[in-house]
């Protein structure tokens, strides 16, 4: 069987015929418009993708018209791939290795595969891409670094063969429009503002999902109003659910080339359809009062300057639970429920080998995309309302309670051969280690809340009193402690990317290589482990009066116990699972890929 596995990656490596089309944020022309972005060279594209195909068009013959030598042969080289040919038809394959101290992980793909892009006049194109994997691990198995996340999009339904898995996949898109003004329907990934590949809005890190889209778009303004059904989950990641929303609509104003400003707005929630949230130019958390405030909103903003060709400035906010009246106050702690996210980046506007040079920090406070869904918060309820689709964090691929600063070089030191030189620094750490009131200490003693300091650990629990009428408690109502605690993680990841891409002129295709490696330093790497749980002692305080525990005695039955007993228990669990988050871990991953588009 290895045998078997070897000559079919060996096979796909030298035959293998790929090719991503509009609707994949993985296709290399979004690469591309990054870049000419970046160099001023395309200044108002939409702040969603993926493009239609009528958009793309645009793009491509801008570039070609105003693009240097460099950038007007690969415009072309995208438009012959895109619109000269419909099918494609072909093979892909991958082969991954993950290593570590005691343990290794290897992961291959093999994916027959068919892809489409058709445009019919000027308004109607669509895109598809259909391929089916074997593999033998899932997404979710695969060997990544850490809060990195399969590009894969197939889901596990059991059909295998021995121990390959055989799961089908498929992106498609259709869109009625012109590159101007269009509504698009989609299964894909999502990117939504300025940073493309892990932004605080909506990332292409998240699974495909469903997708409506509806956007103006022009020199001076652009609108973009979208609904997307995603994937509910349990308090572990599990138990995948449909009738979850996210609805999100962005405001963007360009009074010049060099600056664009806008306004981001959303909100998630399920278990029904909401008509209200697809009325466009409306507020979404005004929109929920209506229902006495049942969903999860947010808003942001995010600005992009380019004060001369090549440079890049951007910045976006996106507020979660903001503490308004500590802030109107001017008080030194208030909370701050958020994600922000700030750049700098440079891409050589001429033929140079050195490309570009980019720099970004990301932050994402405590409980941010955390909140809790009905009138239960622990992890058996299926969670529609907060910011996560099929188990994974719809933004920015950090947890709560974490910072990373990032840093990109990339080299063209010959035509169509790009290397990427990447470090990312992460800090982590569980918000659940500056818990210190013993209402919350004992529900998370005595029911399965989530404590592992994730997405999935939000800030509030359920206070039945005598009567048995429940009232909600939430954490840091006035505080904020942004990496204040004890136990910090710490990552580093140093990775290395060889790329080439060359044309085949004959069909429009082209063939691609990769050869990438990562070296990755963890430090403390089990904060996330559940920092409470059951046991023998705090069993028996099952069913107390929160009230009562605050008043420094409860009872439960006809047992009276002392609220300092709760404060004990907790603080030897906190120790035992800070003995255990502590130490190093050093991993490696290597990736290959070939593939050959006709």
């Amino acid at each position: 069987m290895k045998r078997l596995f070897f000559l079919l990656f060996t096979f796909g490596c030298v035959f293998a015929a790929f090719s991503q089309v509009a609707v994949d944020l993985f296709d290399p022309f979004y690469a591309d418009l990054t870049d000419w972005e970046n160099e001023g060279l395309i200044n108002y594209a939409p702040n969603m993708r993926p493009l239609p195909l009528q958009e793309i068009e645009r793009i491509l013959n801008l570039v070609m018209e105003a693009g240097n030598e460099r950038e007007r042969r690969v415009a072309t080289e995208h438009h012959a791939r895109i619109f000269g040919r419909a099918f494609h038809f072909g093979v892909s394959s991958e082969l991954g290795f993950g290593l570590s101290k005691g343990s290794s992980i290897t992961y291959f793909d093999f994916a027959p595969m068919v892809d489409f892009n058709y445009k019919l006049a000027k308004l109607f194109s669509l895109s598809l891409k259909f391929d089916v994997h074997g593999t033998n691990k899932i997404p979710t198995a695969e060997p990544n670094p850490k809060f990195l996340f399969s590009k894969r999009d197939i889901s596990n339904d059991d059909v295998s063969i021995g121990k390959l898995y055989i799961l089908p996949s498929i992106k498609s898109g259709i869109t009625l429009g012109n590159a101007e003004y269009y509504f698009s329907a989609n299964i894909a990934r999502t990117s939504y503002g300025p940073f493309y590949d892990s932004g605080i809005f909506v990332s292409s890190h998240a699974k495909n999902h469903g997708q409506f889209n509806l956007v103006l778009n022009n020199r001076f303004v652009s609108y973009v109003q979208s609904f997307l059904p995603i994937a509910a989950t349990d308090g572990k990641g599990g138990n995948t659910s449909p009738h979850k929303f996210l609805s999100i609509h962005s405001l963007h104003v360009r009074p010049f080339e060099w600056l664009s400003f806008g306004l981001v707005d959303s909100v998630i929630y399920g278990k029904r359809f909401e008509p209200i949230y697809l009325i466009p130019f409306s507020v979404f958390f005004v929109s929920q009062g209506i229902y006495d405030f049942p969903d999860n909103s947010l808003i942001g903003i995010d600005f992009t300057v380019k004060p001369i060709d090549g440079l890049r400035i951007d910045g976006a906010l996106y507020a979660d639970d903001m503490g308004f009246n500590d802030i109107v106050k001017f008080k030194k702690d208030f909370k701050a429920r958020m994600s922000g996210q700030f750049g700098l980046s440079y891409t050589m506007p001429k033929k140079h080998w050195f490309r570009s040079v980019a720099l970004d920090y990301t932050l994402v406070t405590p409980f941010a995309y955390t909140h809790i869904s009905g009138n239960d918060g622990t992890d058996a309820n299926i969670n529609y309302e907060d910011y996560t689709h099929y188990g994974q964090v719809l933004a920015t691929n950090l947890n709560p309670n974490s910072d990373r600063l990032n840093l990109k070089l990339q080299f063209e030191p010959i035509d169509s051969l790009k290397i990427t030189l990447n470090n990312t620094f992460i800090r982590h750490a569980n918000i659940n280690e500056s818990v210190t009131d013993p209402r919350f200490l004992l529900k998370y003693m005595t029911e399965n809340y989530n404590t592992t300091g994730t997405v999935f650990n939000h800030a509030s629990i359920n206070s039945p009193d005598k009567n048995g009428y429940s009232d909600r408690l939430h954490l840091f109502q006035h505080a904020t402690p942004f990496l204040k605690q004890q136990t910090i993680e710490y990552i580093n990841q140093l990775s290395l990317e060889v790329s080439s891409v060359l044309p085949i002129k004959r069909s429009g295709g082209y063939m691609k290589f990769i050869i990438g490696y990562c070296f990755e330093a963890d430090i403390n790497p089990g904060v996330n482990n559940p920092m409470f749980s059951k046991t023998a002692t705090s069993t028996p305080w099952l069913g107390a009066v929160l009230s009562e525990v605050e008043q420094g005695n409860f009872s439960t039955g006809s047992h009276s116990y002392p609220t300092q007993q709760v404060i004990d228990e907790a603080n030897r669990q906190k120790a035992e699972w800070r003995a255990k988050a502590l130490g190093k871990k050093f991993n490696h991953y290597l990736k290959l890929g070939a593939t050959f588009a006709y």
